[in-house]
């Protein structure tokens, strides 16, 4: 018996890993998007929306393509990539104005006072930039968010763009965005993008 139960732990713990694995074949498969003021790359399988009504100059939606379509349990995984443009004339101004607003959406709780992180990140081009990350519960999907924000700023065009990840799930301990490693997805993802 004890055996037994010890073969369950086992075959239990490596089903987590397998599990929680990104799909990293969406790399492999990638296709250009560009303007005359930027460019990235997105894995050609995820669904390109037009949502240009609300002010989104590109929108993908990809559950199911990068991360389990379900976590614990049936509830969803949602993962939305999208850019707009932003009316701050600097970067700097850029960065404070996501950070602030993060805060003032009251359909997200915020736990343990965790509001936000930020770091410089180094556009594909060349170009500074921030990565900026929160994490909240959203109280109308009753789902947890991770939410990654790249703020960039063309000096050429004197146009602010932020590009955004939101992954939602079902996890109020976050454990999700460690098991898969949110934010080195995201570091990744933003790799790709260009200033022209």
């Amino acid at each position: 018996m004890r055996y037994f139960a010890f073969i369950l732990i086992l075959f239990l713990l490596s089903s987590h890993r397998v599990y929680s694995q990104v799909d990293t074949n969406i790399w492999n498969d990638m296709k250009k998007v560009e303007s005359d003021n930027y460019s990235f790359f997105v894995p050609n399988k995820w669904r390109d929306m037009d949502m240009s009504m609300f002010g989104m100059l590109h929108y993908y939606e990809a559950s199911g393509l990068a991360f389990p379509l379900m976590h614990n349990g049936s509830n969803p995984v949602i993962v939305i990539l999208c850019l707009v443009k932003t009316n701050e004339k600097s970067l700097e101004v850029l960065k404070t104005d996501i950070e602030n607003g993060y805060a003032k959406n009251k359909d997200r709780v915020f736990k343990d006072n965790f509001y936000f992180e930020s770091e410089e990140f180094t556009l594909a081009s060349s170009q500074k930039a921030y990565l900026i990350n929160t994490r909240f519960f959203r109280k109308s999907k009753d789902l947890e968010q991770s939410r990654f924000d790249l703020a960039v700023f063309s000096d050429k065009a004197n146009q602010g763009y932020m590009f955004t990840i939101s992954i939602q799930y079902a996890d109020e301990t976050y454990q999700f965005e460690k098991d898969f490693k949110l934010k080195e997805f995201a570091r990744k993802f933003f790799s790709y993008f260009s200033l022209n």
